[in-house]
């Protein structure tokens, strides 16, 4: 039954220690419950829906994004005369054309 002694001896270990905190170091559900909860602030509201600054922020950054230019395309990119073949490159180029 004991194959690896080391084995057992660090299982039991590992249960001591847990045993040991939760002895000195009793954990409640009353903790959980007894955190408090922050409403965010509202700046302004549409109708009945609270605008706050992460949507105000969402969509800001949703705008700039949309917004951007679209980058150049690279050098390769523009190259029509050489053949895109992934993930090999041919090594004859007069037979890539």
């Amino acid at each position: 039954m004991l194959k690896n002694p080391k084995l057992w001896i660090a299982i039991i270990a590992l249960i001591a220690v847990g045993v040991v905190i939760k002895l000195f170091f009793p954990f409640t559900t009353e903790a959980v419950r007894a955190s408090v909860a922050v409403a965010p602030e509202v700046i302004f509201e549409i109708g009945s829906f609270p605008v706050t600054p992460t949507i105000l922020t969402m969509v800001l950054v949703f705008i700039l994004l949309a917004e951007a230019k679209p980058r150049h395309p690279a050098h390769s990119e523009q190259n029509d005369k050489e053949k895109f073949c992934f993930p090999f490159r041919r090594k004859n180029r007069a037979r890539a054309k």
